[in-house]
């Protein structure tokens, strides 16, 4: 029952402040959570560092929106988000709103980039992946490698799954890869396009998504509605 009540008062409690800004969104929302929650969290460092690496899990878990040094940039908030709650002090949205941005318009053209190009699934090639570190790339041109590497690989996964006859998908192969790659391409850009919106949605989306993650550190049951989504819901 306290879930559902919990839930609830998050619906209808926030129903109300589509028109206040993102501090005052997240005060509240801290504030209702405090007082309203079965086990409401300390305002440390542990949910400093909890829900920074909610809010980047969540938006670039596949590694290809930041270079490292864009990533360096934004990581400098990881133990501070507590002490900037505390102090009323939301200025750090608008750093990761312009990182975030950044990103994505280069993301975007680097996928316009590969839709042009013709994919070679010839010879050997290899990626990456560590279950511990997070891994970004070095420099743009080491990560619109990563991109175009991604999106091989999921083509090529995406075919493998049609059948599991291999001499049929070879045979097949290069009438198949046309139609994925401009499936995925399509896809990728679609979601890019969509996050970006236009420029007021955009800050909608990163905000939003802010004040989502930092409901879930809570717990995974809690959740942030926008407007938008407590009249879906």
């Amino acid at each position: 029952m306290k879930f559902k009540y919990l839930i609830l008062i998050l619906i209808f409690r926030f129903s109300g402040y589509s028109q206040d800004n993102f501090c005052q969104k997240l005060n509240k929302i801290n504030s209702i959570l405090q007082k309203e929650h079965y086990k409401p969290r300390i305002i440390d460092d542990s949910l400093s560092v909890n829900w920074f690496d909610t809010f980047i899990d969540e938006f670039d878990a596949d590694n290809t929106i930041f270079t490292k040094s864009e990533y360096q940039e934004i990581e400098k908030f990881k133990f501070k988000l507590d002490d900037l709650l505390n102090s009323n002090d939301c200025s750090f949205i608008d750093a990761f709103e312009k990182t975030i941005k950044k990103g994505l318009l280069r993301k975007l053209e680097y996928i316009k980039k590969i839709e042009k190009q013709k994919l070679d699934f010839t010879g050997i090639d290899t990626l990456y992946y560590s279950p511990k570190k997070v891994l970004y790339s070095e420099n743009e041109n080491k990560l619109l490698l990563l991109i175009k590497k991604k999106i091989e690989l999921t083509i090529l996964s995406q075919i493998a799954s049609i059948s599991k006859n291999k001499d049929s998908l070879n045979k097949e192969f290069k009438k198949l890869l046309p139609k994925y790659q401009h499936q995925l391409i399509e896809k990728e850009k679609c979601i890019i396009e969509f996050e970006l919106g236009k420029n007021q949605n955009f800050k909608q989306n990163i905000e939003n998504l802010f004040l989502s993650t930092f409901v879930s550190c809570f717990d995974p049951h809690s959740n942030y509605f926008n407007a938008t989504q407590k009249n879906l819901f």
